[in-house]
């Protein structure tokens, strides 16, 4: 089991976790490109976990800048999102 344990923690290692890159000249890009790789994200290595979860996820990989986006205007309890709803208001455009 400590084997399985060591390789599972160094395939994570060799996956790139979704990052939003708030700096691009091309923002709209930049969106479809961090959406598409957290599609893949959660429909892969991370496919099963549950909406909270996905939500925390998605909460780490925007940076605080999208924090500070969603939350701008948004009074929803962490219980009350979930992860389209976190998608379809920070789209950049």
């Amino acid at each position: 089991m400590k084997g399985f344990k060591i390789r599972i923690e160094i395939l994570w290692r060799e996956i790139h976790t979704p990052k939003m890159d708030w700096s691009s000249g091309d923002l709209p890009g930049a969106w479809r490109s961090f959406k598409q790789h957290c599609k893949f994200m959660f429909g892969g290595p991370l496919k099963g976990k549950e909406e909270d979860e996905q939500c925390n996820y998605l909460m780490i990989w925007v940076g605080e800048k999208g924090r500070d986006i969603y939350n701008t205007g948004h009074s929803r309890t962490m219980s009350q999102r979930n992860s389209a709803h976190i998608m379809t208001n920070l789209k950049p455009m």
